[in-house]
């Protein structure tokens, strides 16, 4: 059903969908009612971890699956709450491909017999959200560089570096969206500089 023919998508998302709930055993309780296991996407980073270490040596293989076993319940989240599009753009920042995260949602929510599947509207609502932000397939690219904080007059170094970090923040948190908007901020803050 996830398959796209794209063997690296499909093998990240196989292995993502085959350790999404790793946290489970770890987890799992009746201390609330029924049958709860909170906080196992968090609980399933380390046996994930060490199960993908002992079938590759592929760090950045390994790298692309934790995010979506972390997050995996995070898309749900986003739509039942309406989030805004810094939730959607930051979700892009971790997991790298908002396509891959609805994909293992989609198939873990297909998981779920005897429930009837719907269509799962919580994805079709993230990826029509993410085609808006132009972040589908890939992380927000920062408008803000090094270049253009050099060409301001900042000094490389560990000041350059946070004000880059302040800039891709407040880039998410839509307070610009074109680079203009990005260097009239980065500007404003200079001043906060030593």
């Amino acid at each position: 059903m996830e398959r796209t023919g794209i063997q690296d998508d499909d093998l990240i998302i196989g292995l993502s969908i085959h350790c999404h709930d790793f946290g489970n055993p770890a987890t799992t309780t009746t201390d609330f009612g029924p049958i709860t296991s909170r906080s196992h996407e968090l609980q399933g980073e380390a046996p994930t971890r060490r199960f993908l270490e002992r079938l590759t040596n592929q760090d950045n293989l390994i790298n692309e699956v934790i995010p979506h076993v972390l997050c995996h319940l995070r898309l749900r989240a986003l739509h039942d709450a309406n989030a805004s599009d810094s939730a959607v753009r930051r979700l892009a920042r971790q997991v790298q491909r908002i396509d891959r995260r609805v994909r293992v949602a989609r198939a873990d929510y297909a998981g779920r017999p005897p429930k009837p599947l719907d269509g799962f509207p919580a994805g079709t609502w993230l990826l029509e959200h993410a085609r808006r932000l132009e972040i589908e397939n890939q992380v927000p690219t920062p408008l803000v560089m090094a270049r253009h904080l050099l060409e301001l007059g900042v000094r490389p170094g560990p000041d350059m570096g946070r004000l880059l970090d302040e800039c891709y923040e407040a880039q998410h948190d839509g307070l610009f969206s074109i680079l203009d908007g990005g260097l009239s901020y980065a500007a404003n803050k200079m001043s906060f500089l030593p």
